[in-house]
Formats: structure tokens, sequence, C-alpha cells
């Protein structure tokens, strides 16, 4: 059987999640070869908590910021990076892998709330795309 009648006997829904990892994946790799693609305003915050919580066990950094460190960042994705830092011995590639795990489960996810909440399945499939 082709690629082609493979991928025609997939249903919409499938089709949409492999277009949405396989996009995903392909950023994953932009961002490792280039990596600050990965790094925006609050990245050296969030690494440099991820840091104080693997080395002190505290929710606390010392970066530069304007604001104290505990009104602006809440201590759910440094504890992410922590995690997998810890796991995995990886900085962020391996977090920002898992990311993409929970992305593509996120459109599955989608597509059965709309799908529950309408009923209809073509708005299902969009909200799955969108």
């Amino acid at each position: 059987m082709s690629l082609i009648h493979k991928i025609k006997s997939l249903s919409a829904i499938h089709t949409i999640l492999i277009l949405g990892f396989a996009v995903s994946v392909s950023l994953f790799f932009c961002v490792l070869s280039f990596p600050p693609a990965s790094h925006d305003g609050g990245t050296d915050e969030f690494l440099a908590l991820t840091e104080s919580l693997i080395e002190r066990g505290e929710f606390e950094s010392n970066v530069n910021s304007t604001f104290p460190t505990g009104s602006v960042r809440v201590p759910g994705y440094p504890t992410f990076l922590a995690i997998s830092r810890i796991f995995t011995g990886s900085e962020t590639s391996a977090a920002l892998f898992l990311q993409i795990v929970l992305g593509t489960l996120n459109i599955f996810l989608s597509y059965k709330l709309a799908l529950r909440l309408i009923g209809k399945e073509r708005i299902a499939y969009l909200a799955a795309f969108c």
C-alpha cells in the first residue's frame, strides 16, 4: 500500500494529529539548530528559577527583574523544567519535546470536547485544527 493510500485511509482526526505533531517536531529541530529562537524575554528567569529549585530547593532567583520573582512567575513551569532536567539531564530539549507530546494530546482533547459539547464532527475537526 502506497503512502498516499495510507494517508487517505486515516480519519480526519488522525491526519490533524499527525500534522500537528509533524509541524511541532519540525519547529523543535529548528529551535535546536538555533537556540536563541527558544529564548524570549522570560526564559532567563524561568531557567534561573529552575536552577534554584534544583540546587537549593527554593523558588527564588537572582535574575534582574522589575518585579519580585513570586509576584510574576508561578512555580509550575520552573518545576516542570526541573523535573525534566533531573530525569533527562537535558537543559530544555527534553522539556520542549514533552511539550510537543502534551500539545498533540491537547489537539485530541479539543476534538473530543468539541464533539461532546456540540455534537458535530466537522466543528470538532475545526476545533482540533485550530
